[in-house]
């Protein structure tokens, strides 16, 4: 593997990142999510609710525009865009 990711260096990130979860999520449930967003500077986080793992399948509008809201907000040398 060309990184090492684990809990140790998630604190390393310099980038934007956007954590997101269902509130029926079997495999990364809530407290969990929210266990890794701490270790993440200034990371955000979503939480679907009603949704298993697969909150692209389960919930595709809302997944599209949480990420693209979050992608917008975070587009490099400018500011979020409306409308």
């Amino acid at each position: 593997m060309a990184n090492d990711i684990s809990p140790q260096t998630l604190g390393d990130l310099d980038v934007p990142v956007l954590l997101m979860t269902g509130s029926s999520d079997l495999y990364v449930p809530p407290p969990i999510l929210d266990s890794q967003a701490e270790r993440i500077k200034d990371a955000s986080n979503f939480i679907f609710s009603g949704v298993g793992h697969s909150a692209n399948w389960e919930s595709p509008r809302l997944f599209n525009e949480t990420l693209l809201l979050f992608l917008a907000a975070h587009r490099r040398g400018g500011r979020p865009q409306t409308g």
